[in-house]
């Protein structure tokens, strides 16, 4: 009976010591004088009754050191930041939990208007509230409510536009885009932030435009992509696999691994969860991401490039198709706007732009030095093809040393690709190939081919053809020419010479590409075929030569080729062409020396026309040197003027030998005045000089060759004229075609001898006609 009434009497006081013992926080932190400091906020605030009524709750409360670091106000709002509505040891707490504080801040989380978080993070026994520590743990108040003692006063988390703003960089974005004044709605958010910079997802170029006056959209559609309406806390992620909308309307996927206790958003790894704003949350990810809808062309990466005045020319004249394109790839070359500022008003700005567009792909992988790229300026004047755009490549041993140049412009620092498309940015806009006469004509190599096209009006043919190549002779090419081109720039030989320019040009576009790859036989404009292709022995060589190769040799295209002119292309050769279809014969090579005396000497003993039909070399006197001789006289003397023209006729087929200098030479050569009367050809050893002299006449002066020219017609004449200086004599002959002085020492000791015989003879005679006369005497 006395153990039964015990027991209950024990019952008794156990249950009465809570009543007894019933503590306030209040209680617990006035008996502490750590939190003097922390009583009186609380008393000014007049949270002390509201402790009081607190039934249960944790407390994290700041001692009198936590206070004396803080420089800020302690309000009301602060002060409910550090308390929870429920009870919890440092048991209940885990890394990354949050809680939920008896601070609201309507409707900023959300219609429910629940309290701001606060972040409790663990490192093994260490565990921190937001930024603070706790220094001590769990003091206990009652059964429901404890006192978590940290080193920090906490702050109450900042609104969103408030924590941006200390990125200014990134603020700027914000505003930009006009998200910043988004956030700054009291409404729950969202943001998923990379740890650097936002814009490092994009390349230099990409970054440009998306910060720049043309990329507003795409920048406003990449931050929105950011941002989702609602606070979403880590802990809240509980789907492998979940689609949120954002507030640019598009989806982003996040990816929750509670294996590895990793989150993965858009595929991006969650580096940092759970940044606490007043309005919302902050997540960090290992980098950005962005959103599906944003691509880049042409266009956004010129813009990039700060082309804009570029790309508003396109525009402007029905161009922007190229910069949209997706299908078929380009190559731009751009200048700069400055650059462009310097264009005259007066150009065919569409053919102009045309012609900065190539066509294709062309990385520095895939050009080669001095190749002619074909560009999106399909010109009438070439027959309704592409226009060419010549590149020019150095590759020097280092960086600084190569380069690349289409045209006259140089590129400026790397290309860039985008989809396929290849973007140079160049130095200065290019010049669209110039008309064909004015091209050639700076040319100083080539002044005598560019006066015959004046002088033959045949510029106007070459002007007005659609799409020709031009094959130009230099002028060592004319100059070899001798009487010939003489000729052809004479009024008489006018015609001749407009179809000796017309066949040096080709219907039909031949660059050099072209013209090594095999033989072309082109129509001219002279209405004969040419021939066009790969040297034989050489497969870098290209020689244009007659259908018929009656030419000895034919004309090389030198390295000087591949000229880009508005109608064409313009090649150099080295030689001349002679179409077939002419006949240049001796009359017109005399014309071309005006070497109008030996005209008149041959017509006279009527060697002229023959002499066109034979090959034969006609030495020509020119007419000074006709001056010093009296010409009428001889004129009037057939005999010795048919003389005077055979001395200068060689029944000798041409040497080329006679062109050519320092080539020491003799020879001797016969002429159709008589297997006699020769001529002696010497080349001087020291200058090259031909000199030509009447053999048997060492005392007379020889004559010099001036100029040469060789015949021409389709069956390939061997015979020409030889421009010389002194008319030459022949060698008057007498008896048995003796010279004159040699017959006159003949017929004097002829006479001699004769009158000897005659008087030794009359002697002997006469003495004999005696002894008859007297008879026979007796000597006594």
């Amino acid at each position: 009976m006395y153990l039964q009434y015990l027991l209950v009497t024990l019952l008794l006081l156990l249950l009465s010591v809570p009543t007894l013992a019933y503590n306030t926080l209040i209680d617990v932190l006035s008996s502490d004088a750590r939190f003097s400091t922390l009583i009186r906020h609380l008393q000014h605030a007049r949270l002390v009754p509201e402790l009081n009524r607190l039934e249960s709750g944790t407390l994290f409360a700041p001692d009198n050191d936590a206070f004396a670091q803080f420089n800020g106000d302690m309000t009301r709002e602060k002060l409910l930041y550090h308390l929870l509505p429920s009870g919890l040891t440092t048991k209940n707490f885990s890394h990354g939990q949050l809680v939920e504080s008896k601070y609201v801040r309507p409707r900023m989380l959300g219609p429910l208007d629940p309290g701001q978080r606060i972040k409790i993070t663990t490192d093994n026994d260490d565990i921190c509230i937001n930024e603070a520590s706790i220094i001590q743990k769990d003091v206990y108040v009652n059964r429901l409510t404890y006192i978590q003692t940290i080193d920090q006063v906490l702050v109450p988390p900042s609104t969103l536009d408030e924590i941006f703003r200390k990125d200014e960089l990134f603020y700027g974005l914000l505003e930009k885009s006009g998200v910043a004044s988004i956030l700054k709605e009291e409404r729950p958010f969202t943001i998923f932030t990379p740890h650097q910079d936002v814009l490092d997802c994009f390349n230099a170029i990409e970054r440009e435009y998306m910060v720049g006056p043309f990329g507003v959209d795409d920048l406003t559609s990449f931050v929105q992509y950011m941002v989702m309406e609602d606070a979403m806390y880590a802990a809240e992620i509980s789907q492998k696999n979940a689609s949120y909308d954002t507030l640019s309307g598009e989806s982003l996927s996040v990816q929750a691994d509670s294996d590895h206790g990793s989150i993965k958003v858009n595929g991006v790894t969650l580096s940092q969860a759970d940044i606490l704003a007043a309005n919302g949350v902050i997540h960090r990810l290992a980098h950005a991401f962005t959103p599906p809808s944003l691509t880049f062309d042409q266009r956004k990466y010129l813009y990039g490039l700060k082309a804009t005045k570029f790309v508003a020319l396109l525009d402007k004249y029905g161009l922007g198709h190229f910069l949209n394109e997706t299908t078929q790839k380009y190559t731009f070359l751009v200048p700069g706007n400055d650059a462009i500022d310097d264009i005259s008003d007066d150009q065919q700005h569409k053919d102009w732009l045309s012609y900065h567009v190539l066509t294709g792909n062309l990385t520095p992988d895939y050009l080669d030095d001095g190749a002619l790229l074909a560009t999106e300026f399909v010109s009438q004047q070439l027959g309704n093809v592409p226009q060419r755009v010549p590149v020019h490549i150095h590759a020097g041993s280092d960086t600084s040393t190569r380069w690349i140049r289409f045209g006259q412009s140089h590129v400026v620092g790397d290309p860039v690709s985008v989809n396929g498309h290849v973007i140079y940015q160049i130095t200065e806009p290019l010049s669209l190939p110039g008309d064909i006469i004015s091209s050639i004509a700076i040319d100083l190599d080539v002044s005598a081919f560019v006066a015959s096209l004046y002088v033959s009006e045949v510029a106007m043919d070459v002007i007005d053809a659609k799409g020709v190549s031009l094959f130009v002779p230099s002028n060592d090419a004319f100059e070899s020419l001798g009487l010939i081109a003489r000729y052809l720039m004479h009024p008489l030989g006018k015609t001749t010479l407009q179809e000796v320019l017309r066949y040096h040009a080709v219907e039909g576009l031949l660059y050099q590409d072209d013209m090594r790859q095999y033989l072309h036989e082109m129509p001219t404009l002279a209405g004969n075929k040419i021939h066009i292709g790969p040297g034989a022995d050489d497969d870098l060589q290209i020689i244009v030569t007659q259908p018929s190769h009656i030419a000895d040799q034919p004309a090389t295209v030198t390295s000087s080729s591949d000229l880009l002119v508005s109608n064409g292309v313009v090649h150099k050769v080295d030689k001349v062409l002679l179409p077939e279809h002419i006949s240049i014969y001796g009359r017109d090579l005399l014309v071309g020396a005006q070497a109008n005396t030996m005209l008149k000497v041959l017509d006279a003993v009527g060697l002229l026309d023959a002499l066109n039909q034979t090959d034969y070399v006609i030495l020509a006197p020119s007419d000074r040197a006709f001056d010093k001789l009296n010409i009428e006289e001889i004129f009037n003397d057939p005999y010795s003027l048919e003389r005077l023209a055979k001395i200068h006729v060689l029944p000798a087929p041409w040497q080329d030998l006679w062109q050519k200098k320092h080539h020491f030479h003799h020879d001797e050569h016969a002429t159709i005045l008589s297997d006699d009367d020769t001529l002696i050809f010497d080349q001087d050893s020291n200058n090259g000089e031909w000199s030509i002299r009447v053999k048997g006449q060492p005392e007379a002066e020889p004559a010099k060759i001036k100029a040469t020219g060789r015949m021409w017609d389709a069956h390939g004449m061997k015979g020409g004229v030889v421009l010389i200086d002194t008319v030459l004599i022949p060698i008057r002959r007498g008896f048995f075609g003796l010279p004159w002085f040699w017959s006159n020492v003949l017929v004097g000791v002829s006479s001699m001898v004769t009158a000897a015989i005659l008087g030794v003879g009359g002697f002997f005679g006469y003495k004999l006609y005696r002894r008859i006369r007297l008879g026979y005497q007796r000597i006594e």
